[in-house]
């Protein structure tokens, strides 16, 4: 009886215990199941985020080489829930440009007022400037009375600001009054990395700044110093303050320190405990909850700090010294510039640098983004004010004055009346339009040519267009009634017409074909008066200059004859020829108004101007990334600006003399194929295969700096 009890309980004890085994084992079978799952999961999210930042980048790609319908692809392939400030900048930039305010001295320090609809700067000449925020325009300079300032911080009221200038003195201005109503002491006075030598607590109540190796506060209004943080080296700190009024402290030895400003006493935390190898702090910034704080260092990095734990985060590295750091409001991104003229972008969980914005041509001493983090402003040595805009789109922002959305399919070219009022366009569907420049309403529609329409022509006193085009195997050119869409008369040709213009006295009709030939008639009869010279490839462009004494012709083979325009009714040789690059299917050639050069597409996505007479070289425009389809000359009268379009789909427009890229429109997502500007010289029309019609306003130019 005994050993069969025990027997029992021997076995119901190995039964627990392999039971417990069991249990152990589904236990960690489960646990091991769940962190693969999560590991999975986390898995999954890396690979979806970094999918998401490797769109980022080729769509910051396409758009440097003004490819926008691939960059708005690539846009539109990143998931919602990614998106953030990068998706919203980069969306903007695909319809406006950045805003670039021009100061005529050094820009080393700036700061967003309190409501974000101001811009205080300072720099080279001692003077405080403040701007619109989204406008650029200068609504008050205040001189300080220092030949320098190198740093500068609005009071979260927005009436007053802060300088530190050369005198060595930390200053509060009236903004109202232009009066000075505080000063104390600060020896952080560089040039380069001292954009954050003085700071308002966020109250308003307290202001900070370093000298002779420490830290004063002062309650200002009372002229009153609190406290005295010592322990820095002579050389130069940098301030900031968190949100909840504790403020931060960088030294020239790479040691942050965190301060009760209120209380006073010891440092409540520094980063990092060791001084192995630091370099000099010269800027800071705290997320919205103080946890986390960012550092810019000399030594070519961004350190991000746990404040709570005291533990680094990451590294970011720069190829330079970095002047300059500032935080999204959600603390997600991260701002940082310095020596490489590069401001740098990065996502603030994972370290990863997420865009580099390229324009300024010198060091960049401060960065500050706007109280709602849509708007990051940098400012660089170059003299240049950068507002980088990510605020989202709303449906009506664009470069275009005008868009004419009304072709069903691809336009091939365009012409304006002489009054500028009205606009003909036309294209692959044979149908050309003839409509309001202002309204976009249709006037007229001309059905004359049943498969395409190659090239259209406004006669001078603006009562007869003439357009060439195909109707089955026919090819001809047609004049006809720019009022009623009427058809006057038609040359009928064996080949493709590819080009035709009205002699600027409207007497003459010119037309281009794949006969090879030049041609010349009659333009009210269109009775055929001269074959004025052949080339050697079939005739893609003719143009007059418009004092009527110069015509070019462009051939398939790259080949611009210049002839005398007021002998259009013999034979001729030409004048000039010039030999330039083989041509698109569109006209990519223009004589400047007093008829002494010529603008033609070029070698490598180049845009040649050259002198009439020699032929030879005057400028050459370099920024486009695909082949020029067609040039245009404004209308005054030396052509002071000339406009380029092609492949990569962007309207460019230059200085005619200086060879200056004045601006670079984006909006089409289709191959630019015609354009021209306005009789009044205040905007560029452009004709694409992506269907429309744009009008680019072009007084704003004068002021506009490189994109």
């Amino acid at each position: 009886m005994g050993s069969a009890l025990l027997l029992t309980v021997e076995g119901l004890a190995v039964s627990t215990i392999l039971i417990t085994r069991e249990q152990r084992a589904t236990a960690a079978a489960l646990q091991a199941e769940t962190r693969t799952r999560r590991d999975l999961v986390q898995t999954l999210k890396r690979e979806r985020q970094d999918a998401y930042f490797h769109r980022i980048t080729l769509a910051q790609r396409e758009l440097s080489v003004d490819d926008l319908s691939r960059a708005l692809k690539l846009l539109d392939e990143c998931p919602e829930d990614l998106r953030q400030w990068e998706w919203n900048y980069l969306m903007r930039l695909c319809r406006v440009d950045p805003l670039v305010v021009r100061d005529k001295t050094q820009v080393v320090c700036v700061a967003f007022s309190p409501d974000g609809e101001r811009l205080a700067s300072a720099g080279g000449d001692g003077a405080v400037k403040v701007w619109e925020s989204k406008t650029g325009k200068l609504t008050q300079t205040l001189d300080t009375g220092s030949e320098f300032v190198v740093s500068i911080a609005y009071h979260p009221d927005g009436k007053r600001v802060a300088t530190v200038g050369m005198d060595q003195q930390a200053k509060i201005w009236d903004l109202a009054t232009g009066r000075e109503v505080f000063a104390g002491p600060c020896d952080t006075v560089h040039t380069n990395g001292a954009s954050q030598s003085v700071a308002f607590s966020p109250d308003g109540r307290l202001l900070a700044a370093g000298t002779e190796g420490a830290v004063n506060v002062w309650a200002w209004e009372k002229q009153q110093l609190l406290h005295t943080f010592p322990g820095h080296e002579k050389h130069g700190i940098s301030v900031a303050f968190t949100r909840k009024g504790r403020l931060a402290s960088g030294s020239w030895g790479g040691i942050v320190r965190l301060w009760d400003a209120e209380a006073g006493g010891k440092p409540l935390g520094r980063f990092p405990e060791s001084r192995k190898a630091r370099q000099p702090v010269g800027a800071m910034a705290f997320s919205e909850d103080g946890r986390r704080l960012a550092t810019a260092s000399y030594g070519r990095r961004v350190e991000i700090w746990d404040t709570v734990k005291g533990k680094l985060l990451h590294t970011l590295q720069h190829s330079g010294l970095v002047f300059c750091v500032a935080l999204s409001r959600d603390g997600q991104r991260l701002a940082s510039a310095g020596e490489d003229q590069t401001v740098r972008i990065w996502d603030t969980e994972s370290g990863r640098e997420v865009l580099g914005l390229r324009g300024h041509t010198g060091a960049c001493g401060s960065v500050a983004f706007s109280p709602d983090g849509r708007r990051l402003a940098s400012v660089s040595l170059d003299g240049t004010i950068r507002v980088w805009d990510a605020t989202p789109l709303e449906g009506h922002e664009g470069q275009e004055a005008l868009t004419f959305n009304k072709h069903g399919d691809e336009i091939w070219s365009l012409a304006v009346s002489p009054d500028g009022r009205r606009v003909v366009s036309a294209g692959f569907n044979g149908l050309a339009k003839v409509w309001d420049a202002k309204s976009s309403r249709m006037n007229a529609d001309f059905k004359g040519h049943r498969q395409v329409v190659f090239c259209v022509a406004w006669q001078p006193n603006g009562r007869q267009i003439a357009s060439t085009g195909r109707d089955g195997m026919l090819f001809s050119v047609k004049v006809w009634d720019a009022q009623t869409g009427r058809e006057a008369y038609t040359i009928p040709g064996g080949q493709e017409f590819f080009a035709v213009a009205f002699s600027p006295d409207g007497q003459r009709l010119v037309t281009g074909s794949a006969d090879r030939t030049v041609q010349v008639w009659d333009a009210k009869t269109g009775r055929e008066v001269a074959t004025l010279g052949a080339h050697d490839r079939l005739i893609r462009g003719v143009a007059f200059s418009r004092d009527g004494r110069r015509l070019a012709s462009l051939s398939g083979d790259g080949i611009v004859n210049l002839w005398d325009a007021t002998q259009l009714d013999m034979k001729q040789d030409p004048l000039t020829t010039i030999r330039g690059p083989v041509p698109g299917p569109s006209m990519n050639v223009a004589i400047s108004p007093d008829g002494r050069r010529v603008a033609m597409g070029g070698e490598e996505n180049t845009v040649k101007i050259l002198d009439v007479e020699s032929g030879l070289p005057l400028q050459t425009l370099r920024g486009h990334s695909g082949n020029i389809y067609t040039v245009a000359f404004s209308p005054d009268e030396d052509g002071r600006w000339v406009a380029s379009a092609g492949e990569d789909s962007a309207v460019k427009v230059w200085d005619s003399h200086t060879g200056k890229l004045l601006h670079s429109f984006r909006g089409h997502t289709g191959l630019v194929s015609s354009l021209t500007f306005n009789p009044d010289g205040h905007s560029v029309i452009s004709g694409s295969r992506d269907h429309t019609v744009k009008f680019w306003d072009v007084p704003p130019l004068e002021a506009m700096p490189n994109p």
